[in-house]
């Protein structure tokens, strides 16, 4: 996965933020839209608390872009996982 392209430009982005989804009445369809809101980034989200909001989140949102991780233990593989796909994106 290429990061730089030699003019200081950042190709690919990793944001990672938190969430509070059903304190703030925060739909899909609302986090969706921020997902894709610029073509330039590969946005994920990564829910890991939650179980049932977060299982709902993670599969109404587009496909490959909401990610579910109870067991905190496994953040590094799911985090290899995000990354994984988004290199895939970038590569097609």
């Amino acid at each position: 996965m290429r990061l730089w392209n030699g003019f200081g430009t950042c190709l690919n982005r990793l944001v990672v933020m938190t969430v509070l989804c059903g304190r703030y009445n925060v739909t899909p369809e609302e986090l969706g839209a921020v997902l894709r809101a610029d073509s330039r980034v590969n946005a994920y989200a990564l829910f890991v608390a939650e179980q049932n909001a977060a299982e709902w989140l993670a599969k109404e949102l587009p496909f490959g872009h909401g990610f579910v991780c109870l067991d905190t233990g496994k953040l590094p593989t799911t985090f290899k996982e995000i990354l994984a796909h988004a290199s895939n994106v970038a590569d097609s």
